[in-house]
């Protein structure tokens, strides 16, 4: 069988566009809440992380274009902003409830290089004589496209093009040197590929394979990787449907034979068969006696190998298990990890995959079975749980170091600490592990908010205080983007 064309589904947060606004109300005691005036003061900030396909990087979109909409409760816009950058440093509100919506002023249906951002805080109000915090999260709100053609197709044949057409109307085309990412309205895409080869004879041999994409998401980029080769003076084409650990696959072949809905034109060779139509399958999704077998290029297929009491039922090279005939052990290891598949009673709990396998690693908290034990570990929490709320915040004395864990998704790490007027202190975070991102807010005694900092991931971070009373302070310790780990990291508050 040829090499299959790839398309995948990668799901990452592309970027983040973090919005800060702090609002605070003030009046005259004798005055009414409705007839108070508040003051937002806007503080913006930008953190664009990409994790980029052959070397192509995210585009970044200028803060100070962003357009920020202050909205009333009922959706419509009390002021607008066509410009951050253009924001003053504070704006007067009347007392009331709000909500801050915050995008990038470029939407289109699809143009390249065209990262489209959104997002937007919850209902909030604002009182006289009240600080708060407004904290908006722009995210991706269009997806992205790419494109890459692999060797055999920029070595084999003579031209090439992919267009992607979305049902919201634009359509963008990737020729032979196209390497620029595409962005998308969130709606259906059309994937249509059009390779073309000269024949030694002078014919022109020009093949067209079409392909959808029928749910996409925001956030999501999908790369298109274009593989086929020449056989037998015919092009041979596969697609398979990634999207992260889970396999989804559409087959779509050119091969010896044309097979129904639900069937797939595949190379049993290697399983005692020979080239032919089968019906595709998940595992025991077979009629009774029929095997569900994987095969090599990641599919699985019902193939009838007859039912069995003894290995002596079988062909040559097949076992009898679980009264189904499947290849012997050594011919059931899709993934090539050393495990064979539990199909057949091996221990390989996900035979697509050569990270999953009982001597893999085992990763807490990700909702993944890496070892194949049965269960995905939970993050050893540290000594100072529980400690999530300012009732339970544990105390820590100052210039001594401690070691903390975030070890599930809503582990926020609350601490109490003495500080003296005037006196500064700095409170330090190092050694965080790999995946952590670090998130410190401060408050006073009375719970109310003072500041806040944020590192980017694995980044040991530092505050600087000066406190404005004698008296506790509270600290939060958390990552905003929920990663878990049971790897401990130090923390300490000391003074200047």
């Amino acid at each position: 069988m040829p090499s299959p064309i790839n398309i995948k589904i990668m799901k990452k947060l592309l970027a983040l566009v973090l919005f800060s606004f702090v609002l605070f109300s003030c009046g005259d005691d004798d005055e009414s809440d409705e007839n108070g005036i508040g003051t937002l003061s806007v503080s913006l900030g930008i953190d664009i992380k990409s994790n980029p396909i052959g070397g192509r990087n995210e585009e970044i979109i200028p803060l100070e274009d962003f357009v920020v909409v202050i909205q009333n409760e009922d959706g419509s816009t009390f002021q607008q902003f066509d410009r951050a950058g253009d924001l003053p440093p504070e704006i007067e509100l009347p007392t009331g409830i709000y909500r801050v919506v915050a995008y990038s002023d470029n939407e289109a249906v699809a143009e390249f290089e065209n990262p489209y951002y959104y997002g937007q805080s919850e209902l909030f109000s604002i009182d006289k004589e009240e600080l708060k915090v407004i904290t908006v999260t722009c995210t991706l709100a269009n997806m992205m496209v790419t494109v890459t053609y692999s060797e055999n197709v920029i070595n084999t044949f003579d031209s090439y093009s992919t267009t992607v057409q979305s049902d919201a109307g634009g359509q963008v085309v990737f020729n032979e040197t196209e390497t620029r990412e595409a962005h998308f309205q969130v709606s259906p895409l059309s994937i249509e590929a059009t390779l073309t080869y000269n024949k030694t004879d002078g014919s022109v041999l020009t093949k067209t394979f079409t392909a959808s994409i029928t749910d996409p998401q925001p956030k999501t980029h999908y790369d298109i990787q274009v593989d086929a080769v020449v056989q037998d003076g015919q092009i041979v084409i596969n697609l398979i449907l990634d999207e992260t650990v889970e396999v989804i696959e559409i087959l779509l072949s050119e091969s010896n034979c044309s097979c129904p809905e639900g069937q797939g034109c595949v190379d049993l060779t290697s399983l005692g068969g020979d080239i032919r139509c089968v019906e595709l399958c998940d595992i025991n999704s077979c009629p009774e006696g029929i095997s569900c077998i994987p095969t090599a290029e990641g599919q699985a297929v019902c193939l009838d190998l007859g039912t069995c009491e003894s290995n002596f039922d079988c062909p040559d090279g097949y076992g009898c298990y679980f009264n189904k005939c499947f290849p012997n052990n050594g011919d059931i290891d899709v993934d090539n990890d050393g495990y064979f598949n539990t199909l057949i009673g091996g221990e390989d709990c996900d035979d697509l995959d050569d990270a999953i396998n009982p001597a893999a690693v085992e990763i807490c908290g990700n909702g993944i079975d890496e070892d194949c034990d049965g269960i995905d570990d939970i993050c050893s929490p540290d000594s100072f749980e529980p400690n999530d709320s300012f009732a339970t915040a544990s105390n820590i004395d100052l210039c001594s170091q401690i070691s903390i864990s975030l070890n599930t998704t809503d582990d926020n790490d609350i601490f109490v600490f003495d500080a003296v007027e005037g006196v500064s202190l700095t409170i330090s975070v190092s050694s965080v592990p790999d995946n952590i991102r670090i998130t410190l807010q401060l408050y006073n005694s009375g719970l109310d908010f003072e500041d806040i900092v944020q590192g980017g991931v694995g980044e040991d971070i530092s505050m600087i205080i000066l406190p404005n009373y004698s008296g506790v302070y509270y600290l939060q310790v958390e990552d905003n983007f929920d990663n878990v780990s049971s790897e401990l990291f130090n923390l300490e508050i000391c003074d200047n």
